[in-house]
């Protein structure tokens, strides 16, 4: 769920940019700090220290993956502008489609 719900941000700052409508830069700020925050919460939780090598070079790896997608969430929000935010959707599909499919 909380790939969804940075998914959904990201979708909503998209969309708040495209129409600008009244209040567009508060809305754009809030989801994108949104999506942040749930990244940072993942990222919290990865176990890069774990003694299966495996287990930890999954971890290092979503950690990078995580990093990237905060430092482009960070540079959409302040400069205001959609492309960063659809190179993190990219990333965040991805990652959704494999725990989906992982899950199954």
């Amino acid at each position: 769920m909380a790939y969804e719900r940075v998914i959904t941000a990201c979708d909503r700052v998209e969309q708040v940019e495209r129409d600008r409508a009244a209040q567009w830069l508060q809305v754009f700020h809030d989801e994108a700090v949104r999506a942040q925050a749930i990244l940072v919460e993942l990222m919290s939780g990865l176990a890069v220290n774990h003694p299966d090598p495996d287990v930890a070079a999954l971890s290092a790896n979503l950690e990078n993956l995580y990093h990237y997608a905060i430092q482009e969430l960070v540079q959409a929000n302040t400069t205001k502008s959609p492309e960063p935010i659809a190179a993190v959707r990219l990333v965040v599909d991805g990652l959704h489609d494999a725990w989906v499919t992982g899950v199954r």
